[in-house]
């Protein structure tokens, strides 16, 4: 009986909470991580020059609410809601001496219960997600993956890239954690 007069005021001092698991202070299962890229496919991954993604805003909305800069990477994994839908707003900038964005761009995905989601850019001619190359005549699947979700590409401005073929990358995956005491690949 106490329990259930504890629970009932528990809903009553929180109408505006979305649940339960709101009112009595139970985090979410799913994390978000954004890394650094890493500096060994090209070197025009460096936060620290705008030659490479020292220009870098990433603006999260919709079931997240939060923004990034080049200087805020890595950003550690946090805490996100197990369902609803983040929007992505990426831009990047090519030094004090080009006014605007290099680069822009949007994507969005649904979150899902109990996901580690991890969230990588890349200045590169590919995706951060085709890290061996695909033998003659077979064609790329990068996103084929385990965990792979999803991978878009935007174009850098011509007279901002390093190289022809160099565009802007995010890649999505999604894994499951792994239960523990148990080996997952």
């Amino acid at each position: 009986m106490f329990l259930r007069l504890l629970l009932l005021a528990l809903c009553l001092a929180c109408s505006g909470c979305e649940s339960i698991r709101d009112i009595l202070g139970i985090g979410s299962s799913s994390t978000l991580w954004l890394p650094a890229p890493g500096e060994h496919r090209r070197k025009y991954n460096s936060f620290d020059e705008y030659r490479g993604l020292a220009g870098l805003r990433v603006e999260l909305t919709g079931a997240v609410e939060r923004v990034f800069t080049a200087e805020d990477f890595p950003v550690e994994p946090f805490s996100v809601p197990d369902d609803g839908r983040v929007f992505v707003g990426v831009s990047l900038a090519g030094g004090p001496n080009i006014v605007g964005s290099i680069a822009t761009g949007q994507v969005a995905w649904d979150l899902e219960l109990n996901k580690l989601w991890t969230l990588r850019f890349d200045r590169a001619p590919w995706p951060p997600i085709s890290y061996m190359p695909m033998p003659p005549g077979e064609p790329a699947v990068p996103c084929a993956w385990r965990g792979c979700r999803e991978y878009w590409r935007f174009e850098i401005d011509a007279s901002a890239r390093n190289y022809e073929e160099e565009a802007l990358w995010l890649a999505l995956w999604g894994s499951t954690p792994c239960p523990e005491g148990h080996y997952c690949d």
